[in-house]
């Protein structure tokens, strides 16, 4: 007789922390959750999010390249990244109070790494404009710079995303996005 193989569940944990936040002195974040510049270079007004936004590798990523008429090993995931910060992690993060549209955040992330952003908010008459910027230090394995802008104004938007990436020990990375963009209703 032969056994099934046992099957075994796996928890990802994904967030847990301890929040203390006020309106005058901002908020301190201790646990597993995003680190300050996560999501700095996927500011986007365009509501176009499920189909098409900065990170191509989370729209393509398993698309294999050809390698003149074969299939090759690398992925379109493992080939691009919008250098979107550093993610979810184990980190204590401070999140300042709003000052006229601008937020300063700093994370101290686990194995000696960190990161900083700067997010912008605010409407100017029926334009809505976002954008942020961050640095992250990965410790040995690189440095990075990178930040996303988006307006919207009269269901036309314009994002842009740019990052670049000091790899250490290889060559430098750099990103560029760009999206134009009209939003309009279905008559029915």
């Amino acid at each position: 007789l032969e056994r099934a193989p046992q099957r075994t569940a796996q928890v990802m944990l994904t967030q847990i922390e301890i929040i203390f936040g006020s309106d005058t002195y901002g908020q301190l974040s201790l646990g597993q959750g995003s680190t300050a510049s996560d999501g700095t270079s996927e500011v986007d007004l365009s509501g176009t999010g499920v189909v098409g936004y900065s990170s191509v590798s989370d729209m393509a990523g398993g698309i294999l390249f050809r390698d003149g008429g074969d299939l090759s090993a690398i992925a379109v995931g493992d080939a691009f990244s919008n250098f979107d910060g550093l993610g979810r992690d184990d980190r204590l993060r401070y999140d300042s109070p709003e000052i006229a549209g601008f937020i300063a955040s700093a994370s101290v992330i686990a194995d000696e790494r960190y990161d900083a952003a700067l997010r912008y908010s605010r409407a100017f008459g029926g334009t809505e404009v976002q954008a942020a910027v961050a640095v992250a230090d990965a410790n040995d394995a690189f440095e990075q710079y990178a930040g996303s802008v988006s307006a919207l104004t009269g269901g036309v938007s314009a994002t842009f995303a740019a990052g670049l990436r000091d790899n250490d020990g290889r060559d430098e990375g750099t990103y560029l996005y760009g999206k134009v963009g009209y939003e309009f209703s279905a008559v029915a």
